[in-house]
């Protein structure tokens, strides 16, 4: 696997959701049956009237908030807090991870589509909160959310970076088109379930990985 070289960018700008921590610690999928418990309670239907929801909305919109905002006239958080209320023990410390950010001299970010609090959580649990200069979430975005270009402009402005010197870690390969287009350089962490994206969108990656910590070791 080709490394990246701590010093060929200034800035590293992560996802945070199965891209800080691994996608088996699980916390995702906590999250998303909480978006499907919203979903159906919010509609009055069922498991099947939940597949139909997915079908009619996928391909059209970036995420199930987004849909609820345009369709449906939802509180975005009222939706955001209720879908982040997680058991954040299932998070796991990662003392190679901690050391790999420790040394590494880069300006790190994170850049997420959940709430800041979700993420402060997360990096607390990680003990990595002191090692990242801010953070980017979808309010701050006004519920404009990745991978719409929108998203990532404003994203610039808040941090007030250099996309040319700078690297993007994301676990959905789509949200990878955007930032490659503005010159940042790519990371996508796939897993088994996530590999076959990779001829779809193999020209706006420019790493492809399953360990971002063996990725990062130097």
């Amino acid at each position: 696997m080709s490394k990246l070289s701590v010093s060929d960018k200034k800035n590293w700008v992560f996802d945070l959701d199965n891209t800080i921590y691994p996608a088996e610690n699980d916390i995702f999928v906590e999250m998303n049956d909480k978006i499907c418990l919203y979903i159906m309670d919010l509609l009055k239907i069922d498991n099947e009237g939940l597949f139909k929801f997915k079908k009619k909305y996928f391909k059209d919109y970036g995420t199930t908030l987004d849909v609820l905002i345009k369709n449906y006239n939802v509180d975005p958080i009222d939706f955001l807090n209720r879908v982040h209320d997680l058991d954040y023990s299932v998070i796991k410390y990662n003392k190679d991870l901690k050391n790999i950010l420790q040394k590494a001299p880069n300006e790190k970010y994170i850049h997420t589509n959940g709430i800041k609090s979700h993420c402060d959580k997360v990096l607390d649990k990680l003990e990595i909160s002191n090692l990242f200069n801010d953070c980017f979430d979808i309010i701050e975005a006004n519920f404009i959310a990745k991978p719409q270009q929108k998203n990532y402009d404003i994203m610039q402005n808040r941090f007030n970076i250099d996309f040319k010197n700078t690297v993007f870690f994301e676990d959905m390969a789509k949200n990878l088109v955007v930032p490659k287009k503005m010159g940042m350089t790519t990371v996508w962490i796939y897993t088994e379930q996530t590999k076959h994206q990779y001829d779809e969108y193999k020209d706006y990656i420019d790493y492809a990985i399953d360990d971002l910590v063996k990725f990062l070791s130097f």
